[in-house]
């Protein structure tokens, strides 16, 4: 069975670990008061609770998913906050696609990644959407993955190889290098207004508790596939990321970066 980074505790300490930055680039995001915005792969509901502050009470946000496991703690959340604006929905979304059509805004949030054919997908979504419609993409990028002090010969061999894993034997459910084709799904659609911007992610010495699990997550899912094509032990990063004692998050002069594509596509015609 292949391996998943979609349960609640990941969804939660990977969105704790850039909380600092997160909602000064959401806002950034073209969603405005009155609309109703549908978040595909919404997990824990992290991002769609924003959604429904920026929406207001005037508009609506659904958020839909395939696993119940993250659909009840998005739901026992947003009790919490006792939002009637807000509801959450089981549903694989391929075989629903006209549901799109009652919305203004679709939202991909690292979810893009597990569906088999991307691109196909925005171009169902295009075809229902009203005009004036938005669909916003946002994932990270693997590659862009930046660490020092490392061993770079050892760190890019572990990422050639495990850009071949995740190609050719991918361990996981998820395209982890999956944000490199937004700019190819983008030029799909040369009739539609499209914007692609890079926010970048940037930890340095010290690391919240929440920055330490998401590192050593993204690096073992970085080694795992590694593995799958190749026989080296990685021993070295191992040490340094992974290891109980591991160095690298002991250094001051440690730093982690990352940076995050986000297409927004607008339908014009």
């Amino acid at each position: 069975m292949k391996k998943d980074l979609a349960s609640v505790e990941w969804l939660s300490q990977h969105y704790k670990a850039k909380s600092a930055i997160r909602t000064p680039q959401l806002v950034t995001l073209p969603i405005y008061p009155g609309d109703k915005v549908l978040d595909i792969g919404c997990g824990a509901g992290l991002y769609t609770e924003h959604f429904s502050d920026m929406v207001g009470s005037s508009g609506s946000v659904v958020g839909v998913d395939r696993a119940p496991e993250v659909l009840e703690y998005a739901r026992r959340i947003a009790g919490y906050r006792g939002s009637d604006i807000l509801q959450y929905m089981e549903l694989s979304f391929e075989s629903d696609i006209d549901i799109a059509r009652e919305f203004d805004v679709v939202v991909f949030m690292n979810s893009l990644g597990y569906f088999s054919d991307p691109g196909s997908l925005i171009e169902n979504i295009l075809d229902v959407i009203p005009v004036g419609g938005r669909v916003f993409i946002k994932d990270y990028d693997m590659e862009s993955v930046f660490v020092s002090p490392v061993v770079q010969r050892e760190w890019y061999s572990l990422l050639i190889n495990a850009k071949q894993g995740n190609d050719e034997n991918n361990p996981y459910r998820y395209n982890n290098f999956f944000p490199r084709e937004l700019t190819s799904i983008a030029i799909r659609y040369p009739n539609q207004k499209r914007n692609i911007t890079v926010w970048p992610n940037v930890m340095t010495y010290p690391f919240t508790k929440e920055q330490v699990v998401y590192m050593k997550g993204n690096v073992q899912a970085l080694l795992d596939q590694a593995r799958s094509v190749a026989d080296d032990p990685y021993s070295c990063i191992e040490a340094t990321f992974i290891a109980d004692d591991a160095t690298f998050y002991k250094n001051p002069k440690a730093v982690f970066s990352e940076d995050e594509y986000v297409l927004v596509i607008t339908k014009i015609v």
